[in-house]
């Protein structure tokens, strides 16, 4: 940058100069920033109101001053002596004395004004020198070096530098001299692969006027440093090039940061396409921004380059829809998993996926791409299947239960059957033979010709598993219901079966509950009339569908809130009191009551209230029956209309489809014509209702009710049976007919309907009754219509399915266990079993884990997968679980004080149990009565718990840390726990799935993510153990790996507590044996 002297401020393009007598100062507006001056015009408030430069040079003011008093002086003395004097004679005597008075008078005039100007002049010197030192001052002390080139024919580039800012020697070790003197200093310490580009940068200078770039300079330590340099090209009046100024800026550290990023972008990546997960990215265009190896190579879409930019429902067009949904809920910021999915790749291969779809948010916290994890368990599926199969195998060989078996050698038609199978008919040992006329001669007539196709197509491998339900003659003549149930064990080189075994179960007693049950729930649902059902302290436990329709009100909105919720507000206090004195002492109450909806409309309702009352007098329920009479008294005019069609859409409704009906079969009877029933749910009708209001959902229905006339025939019936319920009727047609129309039906509804410019988009379950197959009554075909269309709706809707018997089956089973766990705590149905837990090194026993069996004294073991899913639905794992802890806890205390060393007790536990805010009380609360030191006690938490809420986690699991409890994270490997979360829980050890333990010596993914696990786990400074280990060949990779303990059938099985205590005090003192060698039992 060149000197810095007063004058004038000149403005020449984007430079602001100011030229005097000594040097000219140049600032560029980039060094005007550096200086907090304003750049590019304006008036600079940094200088004194001194400093301005006047409008008038001083010569020029004087003289005008001379000029104007000596015309004042000539006209104006004239003209004051001749009125002084009277006497033109005398005044022209006076002239020489008026001359030496004018002369006297403008030298002391002059004198003046020069004095004046040269102290201003001097003052605005000081200035000056004061400013060009604090300009000084900034600049040397700045992080930018300010500079300046001129033009010079003499340089090779035609530029020469004329100024740079003293603090160049502060910032890169080379003194101003030594850029000043040498020609060429600056360009030969650019470093070399920098330097082309900035030659083409420096060119292109002339044609912008500005330029900004970075490079890198050599310090003169020898190192290079990163510069930010920015140009100003500052030309003359005459458009030619004057001088350019700019600024240097260290940007090295900024250099390393970006690089650093750019780095770990790089391992990223790497990560992610070799990653064991298929994974990939999309915008909300849902067109590919990334995609892993692994995604292109399981999902057989070519090269990552063809991929990106591309739609993915165009390379997918057979996507099934919820994974349509599932894609738009992740925008709308929602993580969707999905455990596991049948899938079917463009080469016709089958597979099993677990996927999850998760949103990824901009820094606005908008959704803008999302992310897809999927992982082919395909495997993992076989084993689970080929675990299960071996474990009914060995289950259908234990007698002893209420369960019969039976073994079919089939090349030579003999069958073994239990004891039990013949106790269950009425048999005795001997009185049944062993061959398979005796099973198939029993089998009820109408229902052999199903089984025996059943039996068949299962042998011929069309199906993997026999299942029937069919009616068994006993000795006394009656029949029983049997579940019969087999599988082929042994087939052929050929295929052919060989052996095939299988149980019978006695289901008479359930089928009878069954009728009972789905009767009750069928009079309930089905019911025209309001019913509300609510506990003693008068909270609603259940209510039917009527009653929706009538208040407005769905069931998961009412539940557990109080009946007042539809009080109108319009009757009195006493109107309620005396309602209620009456249901206490009658038992019942009868009247009309006025009632609110839930939209605030008042409605009259005829209300019948009556309570159930225990064995003790105690109040147990309250059930209350009304109808909507309000409607009733407005739609007198309409009777006739309203009683056979829907007001809505104008279709038949449930009375006059019910007429329709028995004509038909009235006319199908004597001819033995088929005919079907329909029955049609919208699927998402309620998340349409309920987010854009009755007037789309209404909209919506009648769109559908068109849609579905103009699909079937003229004699065809389209009713709606209310809400988002249809129903047809469909004479003369057979199953396929009936299955060809519904695939009909579900494109036209699952096209888009248009609403106020949106597009709603929804798709139907529908449910096919047949006739006579499913029911030969009115009744009976509705219900197996109903049911087969709740069967569509739980297989994900968008589908058909055809009515069933077993339907009602998995319901069933559900809630018997469900009934039975209610009673298994108390009638001391579950017990804890014990594994040990051994330290590799030391082979030395750290603890045991408690698994929870549960008995039954009918259904028999009853596996922990198939009741503890229950159990947390239900709410009984919160009993359950403080018991195990009990028990546990108590337990381990028991054996301390029997002299054994104090080892871990670690006790699982639930999610729905973890999350209850006064879960870590309880765990206190159990220590103190135990009398067990805390540290003696683990928790294992599994990683879906941790990880579904991690903030809520970390805070439960602070305050169980402070009170000294163990924490542990359970089959770990199988979520998706967040690393960012892991390193902030308060946990001390990792438990390693069992899953990747059985195949660690068969699997290299399985073994590689058991070394990451323990490695990650060892980084955090955190203890693991391995789960399920049953070989030496996997213990001794697990000791490789540096596993610090492990578990499973190689050491010893859950045992009883006796059984462990016994274990444990033999395996202390073979441990104390010289030479002691463990062995498998």
């Amino acid at each position: 940058m060149a000197g810095l002297s007063s004058g004038l401020a000149l403005r020449s393009g984007n430079c602001i100069g100011f030229q005097g007598i000594a040097r000219v100062v140049y600032f560029h507006q980039l060094s005007c920033r550096c200086i907090r001056f304003p750049a590019g015009g304006g008036s600079h408030l940094f200088f004194p109101k001194a400093f301005r430069v006047a409008a008038v040079p001083a010569s020029v003011r004087i003289g005008l001053i001379y000029l104007v008093l000596a015309s004042v002086w000539i006209w104006g003395s004239d003209w004051l002596a001749l009125q002084l004097l009277g006497d033109p004679a005398a005044v022209t005597q006076a002239q020489s004395l008026k001359g030496e008075l004018f002369v006297l008078f403008t030298a002391a005039l002059l004198f003046w004004l020069i004095g004046r100007e040269e102290r201003v002049q001097a003052r605005v010197q000081d200035e000056l020198k004061r400013t060009r030192s604090q300009l000084e001052h900034f600049i040397d002390t700045s992080a930018s070096i300010i500079y300046a080139l001129v033009p010079d024919t003499a340089a090779a580039d035609g530029w020469r530098l004329s100024y740079v800012s003293g603090n160049v020697l502060r910032l890169t070790g080379y003194a101003p001299a030594d850029w000043l003197e040498r020609t060429g200093f600056w360009f030969e310490h650019v470093h070399p692969d920098d330097r082309p580009r900035v030659q083409q940068a420096q060119r292109q200078l002339h044609e912008t006027g500005e330029l900004r770039q970075r490079y890198r300079f050599q310090h003169r330590d020898g190192s290079y440093r990163w510069i930010d340099d920015q140009q100003q090209l500052c030309c003359g009046a005459d458009g030619q090039p004057l001088e350019i100024v700019g600024s240097w800026g260290d940007v090295t550290e900024q250099e390393q940061t970006q690089q650093a990023l750019r780095d770990r972008q790089v391992k990223l990546d790497a990560f992610l396409t070799h990653a064991p997960a298929a994974l990939a990215m999309f915008n909300r265009e849902m067109r590919y921004l990334f995609a892993s190896q692994r995604w292109i190579r399981d999902f057989q879409l070519g090269a990552v380059s063809d991929l990106i930019g591309r739609s993915h429902y165009e390379l997918c067009p057979d996507m099934p829809p919820h994974w349509k949904e599932a894609h738009q809920r992740a925008f709308a910021g929602e993580t969707v998993r999905r455990e596991e999915e049948f899938y079917r790749l463009p080469d016709g291969s089958e597979r099993w996926l677990r996927w999850r779809v998760k949103p990824c948010e901009s820094v606005n916290g908008r959704v803008e791409s999302i992310i897809i994890l999927a992982e082919d368990i395909t495997q993992h599926k076989r084993d689970q299947e080929q675990l299960r199969a071996e474990k009914r195998r060995w289950r259908f060989a234990v007698d002893g239960s209420d369960i019969g078996l039976w073994d079919w050698n089939v090349s030579a038609s003999t069958v073994f059957f239990s004891s039990c199978w013949k106790t269950m008919l009425g048999y005795s040992e001997h009185e049944i033979g062993d061959q398979l006329c005796e099973w198939e001669s029993r089998v009820h007539p109408d229902d052999k010709a199903q089984v025996m196709a059943d039996v068949g197509r299962h042998l011929s491998g069309e199906v993997d598993f026999y299942a029937n339900e069919h009616r068994v003659l006993c000795k006394d003549g009656s029949y029983k219901w049997i579940l019969d149930r087999g599988r082929v064990v042994e087939r052929g080189p050929e295929g052919q079966p060989l052996r095939m075994i299988g149980t019978h179960t006695d289901l008479t007693a359930l089928k009878l509950r069954e009728q009972a049950l789905a009767l009750n729930a069928s009079l309930f649902m089905n019911s025209s009339e309001g019913i509300v059902i609510c506990d003693g302290d008068n909270s609603i436990l259940s209510v039917n569908r009527a009653f929706s329709d009538i208040t407005g009100y769905s069931a998961d909105e009412v539940l557990g809130r109080q009946p007042s919720l539809l009080r109108s507000g319009q009757q009195t206090p006493d109107f309620y009191r005396d309602m209620w004195r009456q249901i206490l002492e009658a038992g019942r109450w009868q009247g009309e009551i006025l009632n609110r909806r839930k939209d605030g409309e008042s409605f009259l309702a005829w209300l019948t209230i009556s309570l159930v009352r225990d064995q003790d007098g105690q109040v147990r329920n309250y059930y209350g029956i009304f109808h909507d009479i309000t409607q009733r008294k407005q739609a007198e005019a309409r009777i006739s209309q309203l009683t056979h069609y829907d007001a809505l859409t104008g279709l038949p409704n449930r009375a006059l489809l019910r007429d329709r009906i028995e004509s038909q079969l009235a006319q199908a009877r004597p001819g033995q014509g088929a005919l079907a029933l329909m029955f049609i749910d919208v699927d998402r009708f309620k998340y349409i209702n309920d987010s854009l209001g009755h007037r789309a959902g209404d909209a919506l229905l009648v769109e559908i009710a068109s849609r579905l006339v103009q699909t079937v025939q003229p004699q065809d019936t389209v009713s709606r049976m209310g809400g988002d319920e249809f129903t047809l009727l469909l004479p003369q047609i057979d199953a396929e007919g009936a299955a060809h129309l519904a695939q009909k039906i579900i494109a036209r509804i699952s096209a888009p309907c248009q609403f106020e410019g949106m597009e709603l988009i929804v798709t139907p379950s529908i449910g096919i009754a047949m006739f006579p197959g499913d029911g030969r009554e009115v009744d009976a075909l509705l219900q197996a219509g109903d049911t087969a269309m709740y069967r569509a709706k739980a297989a994900g809707g968008a589908n058909f399915q055809f009515y069933e018997p077993g339907m009602h089956l998995s319901a069933s089973r559900t809630l018997q266990l469900e009934n039975a766990l209610r009673w298994a705590l108390g009638r001391h149905e579950l017990a804890l079993h014990y594994q040990p837990q051994i330290e590799l090194k030391t082979r030395r026993v750290t603890g045991c884990e408690a698994l929870l069996r549960w008995t039954h004294p009918q259904l028999g073991m009853i596996p922990p997968s198939e009741f503890m899913p229950i159990a947390e639905a239900s709410g009984l794992i919160l009993p359950i679980g403080e018991w195990v802890l009990r028990t546990a806890v108590a337990q381990n205390r028991a054996w301390q004080q029997a002299g054994l060393a104090p080892t871990l007790m670690a006790v699982n536990v639930s999610s729905v149990q973890f999350r209850q805010t006064q879960f870590p009380e309880l765990v206190r609360a159990v220590l103190d009565e135990a009398g067990l030191p805390p540290g003696w006690l683990e928790l294992e938490l599994t990683e879906s718990v941790v990880s579904a809420d991690p903030e809520a986690a970390i805070r439960i699991m602070e305050q169980l840390d402070l009170l000294g409890v163990q924490l542990s994270v359970d089959d770990f490997g199988t979520g998706y726990s967040s690393l960012s979360y892991l390193k902030r829980f308060p946990i001390d050890k990792l438990k390693i799935d069992q899953s990747f333990v059985r195949d660690l010596d068969s699997d290299p993914g399985s073994a590689l993510i058991v070394s990451g696990v323990i490695a990650m786990a060892r980084a955090l400074g955190l203890k693991t153990i391995a789960e399920g280990v049953e070989t030496a060949e996997q213990a001794a990779t697990l000791a490789r790996e540096g596993s610090d303990e492990v578990q499973g059938y190689w050491y010893a099985k859950p045992m009883p507590a006796e059984q462990y205590e016994r274990w444990l005090r033999d395996y202390l003192s073979a441990a104390r044996a010289p030479g002691m060698v463990l062995t498998e039992d």
